[in-house]
């Protein structure tokens, strides 16, 4: 048996302006669709392993266990990651 976790980021709107997007930053002109799939059989060590990991960011980064992780903040060094230097 299978687990699947499915999320989406952005809205399917490829008709808007880029001033459009400027005054609404809930739109987006991307959309975005990606899954993870498990074997049931490894769940619970998968899950183990995130945990740690949450743990680990939260020791060195300050991040809480209960913030939601988002691409674009750790990019654009905004959000919870504003205090980070990101190198390029």
């Amino acid at each position: 048996m299978k687990l699947v976790y499915i999320d989406e980021s952005g809205t399917f709107c490829d008709q808007l302006t880029e001033e459009e997007l400027l005054i609404n930053r809930r739109k987006s002109s991307h959309f975005i669709l990606s899954a993870l799939i498990v074997d049931l059989d490894n769940w619970e060590k998968l899950l183990v392993r995130f945990k740690n990991l949450r743990a680990d960011m939260r020791r060195n980064y300050g991040i809480k266990k209960s913030h939601e992780l988002h691409a674009h903040e750790l990019i654009s060094g905004s959000g919870i990651w504003r205090h980070l230097q990101y190198i390029h």
